[in-house]
């Protein structure tokens, strides 16, 4: 399964014409504030990621979902499964990560696309554990990340 539905969004893999509107989020200092360096991501860094998050759907079976609503078709930003390679300490392991602009904070999307994409981890790829896994810590995660 390459696609999720849940009540309001679609968890799909991505298209090109998703580059655009995720290089838009990538571009917000909010958003990008606690990812990595807290650098901002221009469009051809995007589409590199994005390319290299569908290649981690080849490779390992799973990744990243871009998340669309459903009632519009606007891509929210990207939801799903990954290997944080950037903890050595916790490897072997996948972790739910997610990242929605910012205009989409405060409205429960990201609980809803964790809760899915824990879901999409346990039952469809048999993944015993997810750091981080339980519906309860996505939501408390979710406020944490984008409440301030």
């Amino acid at each position: 399964m390459s696609e999720i539905r849940t009540p309001r969004l679609l968890l799909r893999r991505w298209h090109d014409d998703d580059i655009a509107p995720m290089a838009d989020i990538n571009a917000d200092p909010q958003v990008m504030r606690w990812i990595g360096d807290g650098s901002v991501r221009d469009l051809d860094h995007t589409a590199a990621d994005i390319e290299r998050w569908e290649e981690e759907w080849d490779d390992e079976g799973f990744g990243l979902f871009a998340v669309e609503l459903l009632a519009s078709g606007e891509l929210a930003g990207f939801a799903g499964l990954s290997v944080p390679t950037f903890l050595p300490e916790v490897l072997p392991a996948v972790e739910i990560s997610w990242r929605l602009g910012r205009q989409f904070w405060g409205q429960g999307c990201a609980s809803e696309a964790a809760h899915a994409t824990l879901e999409f981890a346990l039952q469809d790829r048999d993944l015993d554990r997810v750091p981080g896994g339980t519906p309860d810590r996505a939501r408390s995660m979710a406020r944490t990340s984008f409440g301030k």
